[in-house]
């Protein structure tokens, strides 16, 4: 880390919600003017306390960067973001999930949520690309922890290969996975000259019996290091989604690039993505074209159950098979000159095919 001076970088795993029975966790690291960098040790918050050590420890530098395990941007009532879905494509295919972040959830992220209150008492600037290059200015990044580490750690992009490394989880949790991430965070940390995260990762490695705390305190590390990835170092980081629907930060690995790029092409969500990470002008951009569902399947053309032989729905309203009528059409749109979907008449054939959105009303009981 050569060119990494003058700032402080937060990692805040919030836990989603202000329980002091289960407090988040936040650290940060900092960057002299001469680049050198020094760990502030994870340590258990509350969203108060988090704000208190944030606006304290910032103090001093030109450049701030606070990387935030929680939706910051959710304007959905319900349902799902759009970008929680890319996620959950590589999530699902490791054996994780994604939990759905929408209005509905009242304590999260409803209108008294802390959330709000603690970003808006941050006052801290929302722009992700501007945060790559700006050297002076207060900002934040939501991340994942989750979904950076198949990107940290080859092992945990394999199928069903999601480490399973929360104590919380008595039935699922396995040392072995412990410390699979804790190697991995200290040797990303490494990497990054970074000999105080990385001496501090070594020594999670080691406990014997780690609690929910002890993870808490690893996933603020691990958000430290998105952030830090994402501002400057070379391993390919993303940015999935946009500032209206919700986004996520991440890095990427030859194992979790295409997937990822891929889903959020099918599901018309950005992906935007440096083609060279030191070369911010030279960026990716991938949105899939948009696609309308369509109201109604064309079955205009198919296979007569029973007879065997192909068999031509014509607009004026019968198909005929050898002058006996097989099929007829149940929907308004055919006699607008659509192709439809098309129901077997004959009582031995199952209604394979369901009606389309303009059946109003359904087909008698004997057409079907």
């Amino acid at each position: 880390m050569a060119t990494m001076q003058d700032a402080i970088i937060f990692g805040f795993d919030s836990a989603w919600t202000d329980n002091p029975r289960a407090p988040g966790a936040i650290c940060a690291i900092r960057f002299d003017t001469a680049g050198q960098s020094t760990l502030l040790e994870p340590r258990l918050v509350s969203f108060s306390d988090a704000l208190a050590f944030i606006e304290a420890e910032r103090q001093g530098y030109a450049f701030s960067l606070v990387a935030l395990d929680q939706p910051t941007i959710v304007p959905n009532a319900r349902g799902s973001r759009p970008v929680d879905k890319v996620a959950a494509s590589l999530i699902s295919y490791i054996g994780g999930g994604v939990q759905p972040a929408n209005r509905g959830k009242a304590t999260m992220f409803g209108e008294d949520a802390p959330v709000w209150k603690f970003l808006s008492a941050l006052a801290a600037r929302q722009d992700p690309r501007v945060a790559q290059t700006e050297e002076a200015g207060h900002f934040l990044i939501e991340v994942f922890p989750a979904l950076a580490l198949p990107a940290l750690g080859p092992s945990f992009a394999r199928r069903l290969g999601a480490p399973k490394y929360n104590p919380a989880n008595r039935g699922k949790f396995r040392l072995e996975d412990w410390r699979a991430v804790s190697s991995a965070v200290a040797k990303t940390a490494s990497s990054l000259d970074l000999a105080g995260l990385a001496q501090w990762a070594d020594q999670m490695q080691a406990l014997e019996k780690p609690g929910k705390a002890d993870q808490d305190r690893l996933d603020a590390a691990i958000c430290a290091l998105i952030g830090l990835l994402w501002r400057e170092a070379g391993q390919p980081s993303a940015m999935l989604g946009d500032l209206e629907t919700g986004y996520m930060i991440t890095p990427l690995s030859g194992a979790t690039r295409h997937r990822l790029e891929q889903a959020a092409l099918d599901k018309q969500v950005d992906f935007l993505a440096p083609l060279q990470q030191k070369t911010l002008g030279n960026w990716r951009r991938t949105r899939a074209p948009y696609r309308p569902a369509p109201l109604y399947k064309d079955y205009s053309r198919r296979r007569s159950p029973d007879a065997g032989i192909s068999a031509t729905c014509m607009n004026a309203g019968m198909a005929e098979n050898n002058g006996q009528r097989w099929g007829k059409p149940v929907c308004p749109a055919e006699r607008s000159g659509r192709p439809v979907m098309m129901r077997s008449e004959r009582a031995s054939v199952p209604p394979t095919f369901r009606r389309c959105r303009e059946c109003n009303p359904p087909p008698e009981a004997g057409n079907t």
